[in-house]
C-alpha cells in the first residue's frame, strides 16, 4: 500500500483505519505501558481494556485521546504506529487523512499532526470528520449533518457541499454509559464497571419510554462489598438515556435557529443526516423526529459511510489542494 491514501479516524474511544473502500481496523484507543521515561507497551486495544483493573504499580493504563484531542503524546504515538502497521503493513508509508472534531483549537490540531509525524507518518493532513458526510449529503440534498461519537457530538450546517458552520458538544454515547452507571449506583447501591454499563446500554436502554427490554447486570454491592446480580429494564434507564440525547437535540435545534432561512426550508423537506455509533441508539430516529420535527436519516457507521465519503474527497486532487491551502496550520 505504498503512498496510498488512508483515512484515520482520531476518535476518543476508538481509532479506525479505512482504505480502498473498507475498514481495515477499528480498535480502542487504549493501552497499558510500563512506567518509565520511555514507556514500553504491555497491552494495547482490547487487551488493554481487559487488563485495565489488573495493572501493577509499575504499569499505567492510558486513554491517550480525550474529547478528540491528544491527552498523552507518547501513548498516541505508540497506538498510531502499531495500528497503522497492523492495518497497512509495516513496510508501507501511507499518506494519511486524519479525521478530527470541528471544535479543536490550532494548538490541539498541531499536537495531532506531531504525534503522527512522531509515528513516522510525514504525509499527513487533518480534515473535520463532518466533511466525510458531505458526499452523502450532496447526493441526498441534505443540509445538516450530525456525528454522535463516543465523547463528542459534531453538528454541521452545509451549503453547496461546503461546511459553513460547525458545532461541537462534549457529550456522546459514552456519556450514556456514565449516566447508566450513576443511576444503578444511586438506586440500587450497586457499583458496575464501564463495560457492564455499556452492556446495559446495548441490551436494555432505549429512547422509547414504553420499551420492556431487560438485561441482567453484575456489580459490587456498595455497602457489603459483595458481588451482586440484578435485572434492570429499559423503562428504568429511559431518563438517563433521554438526558443525553435531549442535550444533543437541543444543540441541533440551536444550530438550526442560527442557520439561514434557505437552509431551514430545505431541512424541513430533506431532514438531517445522523452518523456515528451513538446514532444507533434504540429509538433514536423516532426520538430525533419528535424533538426536531424534521426527517431523520441514519448513515450506518458499520458501513463506513463517513470514511467512504472522506476517501471520495481525498481522491479529488482539486479538493485536497484547495482544502490544505485553507486549513494548513
Amino acid at each position: 500500500m505504498q503512498k496510498s491514501r488512508v483515512i484515520f479516524d482520531f476518535g476518543s474511544t476508538f481509532f479506525t483505519v479505512y482504505a480502498d473502500g473498507r475498514t481495515l481496523l477499528r480498535k480502542p484507543s487504549a493501552l497499558v505501558v510500563k512506567r518509565s521515561i520511555r514507556p514500553s507497551v504491555v497491552a494495547i486495544g482490547y487487551d488493554a481494556i481487559k487488563s485495565r483493573y489488573d495493572v501493577t504499580e509499575e504499569e499505567l493504563f492510558l486513554r491517550p485521546v480525550k474529547k478528540g484531542a491528544v491527552a498523552h503524546k507518547i501513548g498516541c504515538t505508540i497506538l498510531i504506529k502499531e495500528y497503522l502497521a497492523e492495518a497497512c503493513g509495516k513496510l508501507s508509508r501511507p499518506s494519511v487523512c486524519v479525521l478530527i472534531g470541528c471544535g479543536l483549537n490550532p494548538e490541539q490540531k498541531t499536537e495531532i499532526e506531531k504525534v503522527f509525524i512522531d509515528a513516522g507518518i510525514t504525509d499527513v493532513f487533518l480534515m473535520e470528520s463532518l466533511l466525510g458526510l458531505s458526499p452523502i449529503m450532496s447526493r441526498k440534498d441534505i443540509k445538516v449533518g450530525v456525528i454522535i461519537g463516543g465523547e463528542t457530538t459534531e453538528v454541521g450546517i452545509f451549503d453547496e457541499g461546503k461546511l459553513v458552520s460547525g458545532y461541537s458538544l462534549d457529550i456522546g454515547s459514552c456519556t450514556v454509559n456514565r449516566k447508566i452507571a450513576d443511576y444503578v449506583k444511586e438506586n440500587y447501591k450497586l457499583n458496575v464497571s464501564y463495560e457492564s454499563a455499556e452492556e446495559l446500554k446495548m441490551k436494555a436502554s432505549s429512547l422509547y419510554n414504553n420499551d420492556l427490554s431487560k438485561c441482567a447486570v453484575t456489580g459490587t454491592d456498595a455497602i457489603t462489598g459483595r458481588g451482586k446480580r440484578l435485572l434492570i429494564g429499559a423503562r428504568e434507564l429511559y431518563s438517563s438515556v433521554a438526558y443525553v440525547y435531549g442535550r444533543i437535540t437541543k444543540v441541533i435545534d440551536a444550530a438550526l435557529l442560527a442557520a439561514p432561512l434557505s437552509i431551514l426550508q430545505k431541512v424541513e423537506n430533506t431532514g438531517i443526516l445522523y452518523a456515528g455509533y451513538g446514532s444507533l441508539q434504540e429509538g433514536f430516529r423516532d426520538y430525533a423526529y419528535k424533538a426536531l420535527r424534521v426527517p431523520a436519516t441514519i448513515a450506518d457507521p458499520k458501513n463506513g459511510d463517513i470514511y467512504a465519503g472522506a476517501e471520495e474527497l481525498c481522491s479529488d486532487k482539486s479538493f485536497v489542494d484547495s482544502y490544505l491551502k485553507l486549513t494548513k496550520v
